[in-house]
């Protein structure tokens, strides 16, 4: 009503979806498309024709658009949801579904992906969503991701998947855990690409911040004043903010090279390409009990 979508009995008389048919959704009628359109934003978007072409030429098929989700994505997670099986994603597109999953807590969509095949290649991102999704499903999936984690901390592989969605809590998990079938210096190699990439994005979104500042001083500059010197000041404490918050490869690597049980890897390799590299240099020799981090167990 009004516009804002609310949970109602099932009513065939208005309700879009018939209660059963709806995969995901129980008999308390939640009308598919009026909570995904309700979950997407309380604003219309029209779409582009890009996107109407890219979501299908069904009559019957409303185009949402997602931040960061191709609308092809997002018309084959709604015929999952009204049962038609013959929805299967591309490898190139289980990201983006993963990140409906997230978004809007689908576990139906997980389960999805994992039976359509896709957890050898994206293992790290199916477990580490079904994480905070739903935890029952990670405590299913982690066995599987442990016992052949050979395959998916392959440098190649973790490069395309962990590396790119593991979050912090997800990749301590896995470091930490004494079942993992995979060797030390793999880990250890793992765990240096996602400290790249993490600081590499965030890089990316403090200088997305701080020209967003810059923008800001220049167009307050243009209307001299005592209120736009009050505002220039308020800009100058948030640059000065950022860059004292802004993450170093230090503050990212360090908790997670805690982690690493170094006196598992072969002592040429500590000693050449571990303890002589500069990246891990940069680190910080020691913990925070004076422990040199190679010689932690």
């Amino acid at each position: 009503e009004n516009g804002v979508f609310q949970e109602h009995e099932w009513n065939p008389s208005h309700c879009i979806s018939v209660p059963g048919t709806v995969f995901g959704v129980g008999y308390r009628c939640t009308c598919a498309h009026g909570a995904f359109a309700h979950a997407v934003g309380k604003t219309k978007q029209d779409a582009t024709v890009s996107d109407k072409k890219a979501a299908g030429e069904a009559g019957f098929i409303t185009v949402f658009r997602i931040l960061g989700v191709r609308p092809g994505v997002v018309r084959k997670v709604v015929e999952i949801m009204y049962g038609f099986d013959t929805a299967h994603f591309e490898s190139d597109e289980v990201l983006d579904a993963i990140l409906i999953a997230r978004f809007f807590h689908f576990r139906f969509l997980l389960i999805v992906l994992y039976k359509q095949g896709h957890f050898p290649e994206w293992g790290c991102a199916l477990w580490d969503s079904a994480r905070i999704v739903c935890p029952d499903l990670s405590t299913k999936w982690i066995d599987e991701l442990l016992f052949r984690a050979e395959d998916h901390f392959e440098k190649p592989a973790f490069e395309r998947d962990g590396a790119c969605t593991l979050t912090q809590a997800g990749f301590a998990v896995l470091l930490a855990h004494d079942d993992i079938n995979c060797q030390e210096f793999e880990l250890y190699t793992s765990m240096m690409l996602w400290c790249e990439e993490r600081l590499r994005m965030c890089d990316g979104r403090a200088i997305g911040e701080m020209a967003k500042i810059h923008a800001a001083q220049t167009l307050v500059a243009e209307s001299p004043g005592v209120e736009t010197d009050k505002k220039l000041e308020i800009l100058k404490k948030k640059k000065e903010a950022l860059d004292k918050k802004k993450p170093t490869w230090q503050s990212i690597a360090k908790p997670n090279a805690l982690l690493v049980r170094y006196p598992f890897i072969s002592p040429e390799v500590l000693n050449y390409s571990i303890a002589m590299s500069a990246p891990f240099q940069k680190i910080g020799a020691v913990d925070l009990n004076g422990l040199p981090l190679i010689l932690r167990a």
